[in-house]
């Protein structure tokens, strides 16, 4: 008798697990995919409900680390699987504009198809235009926001998630705001890196390897990278530099600022070593950071 109950049991729990898996495996579709216009990608596929909620921010730099970065309008992406997050309709996707292992957007930002849809087409703006856009976000102050690189957001994300103004007034769940390399992403138009380990090797290196603040500064060009892994500063024109950041100086302030240069090398140089390379052997395991010179005249044009 109990080795009957026993069999029954067993075989109840079996159907269960079928059944289970069933319902909640994804199923993989291999296909492709196109931004329609400003295009969150995220790093899971519980992002659906994580938005607008706070207990979502980390607690000790109040944050949302969930967002990867915002794909540009016309972003080709190739489709790993779809699958539906609750009632929100996700897909897997990689692009080769960011790598990733795991990246989901919302099928609503996107258009699919069977075929691969062309790389988006970039052209660099002109170094004059560059440095227009980002004296004018350090001038309005725009929000530091993690992942983040549109001014503007993403303001669909508001209606399709029903996102309050008091949520917003704690966070901007619409991602309108600019990290520290998302704001020369979108000064670029999505034609430079989009995170800082790409950044530490984009372009030519500019050798201050043992040199002085002075020596450095001396050397740095309009647009120059000052880059370590995590954070950057963009050099402008006349002796400034500026940065998006959620903390200066050991306080939240969570917008772009623009300070001077002087200042700010002489900030970093403390605390961290000047290097010609960022992944020099001799130097892992220690405080550094690079300067990358990527903008040369020939660099403006149209980029596939």
């Amino acid at each position: 008798m109990k080795s009957c109950l026993f069999l029954f049991l067993l075989t109840m729990w079996a159907l269960m697990e079928v059944s289970h898996a069933a319902v909640s495996a994804p199923v993989p579709s291999v296909g492709f995919a196109q931004a329609t216009g400003a295009t969150p990608v995220f790093s899971s596929p519980t992002f659906p409900d994580a938005l607008g909620a706070a207990g979502n921010l980390n607690r000790r730099v109040k944050l949302y680390h969930g967002l990867l970065f915002t794909a540009w309008p016309g972003t080709a992406f190739t489709v790993l699987e779809r699958r539906s997050a609750g009632k929100v309709a996700i897909a897997r996707v990689t692009t080769a504009e960011y790598p990733c292992a795991s990246c989901w957007v919302d099928a609503r930002h996107v258009r699919f198809s069977a075929k691969p849809f062309p790389e988006r087409t970039v052209k660099m703006p002109s170094r004059h235009d560059i440095l227009q856009f980002l004296e004018g976000a350090a001038a309005r102050g725009v929000p530091y926001c993690w992942g983040c690189n549109f001014t503007v957001g993403v303001p669909s994300l508001r209606r399709d998630y029903g996102l309050t103004a008091r949520q917003l007034a704690r966070y901007p769940w619409d991602f309108a705001g600019l990290d520290c390399s998302g704001i020369l992403f979108e000064a670029t138009g999505g034609a430079t890196p989009r995170d800082t380990n790409r950044l530490l090797v984009h372009g030519d290196p500019v050798r201050i390897h043992g040199r002085t603040v002075a020596q450095i500064q001396a050397l740095l060009q309009p647009l120059d990278l000052i880059v370590w892994q995590g954070h950057m500063l963009i050099v402008l024109e006349n002796g400034f530099v500026v940065e998006s950041a959620n903390r200066y100086h050991r306080q939240f302030v969570r917008r772009a600022i623009k300070s001077p240069l002087v200042q700010r090398l002489g900030e970093v140089v403390s605390q961290r070593k000047p290097v010609n390379q960022y992944y020099d052997r001799r130097f892992s395991g220690r405080k550094r950071f690079v300067v990358r010179r990527w903008y040369h005249p020939a660099t403006a044009g149209v980029h596939p």
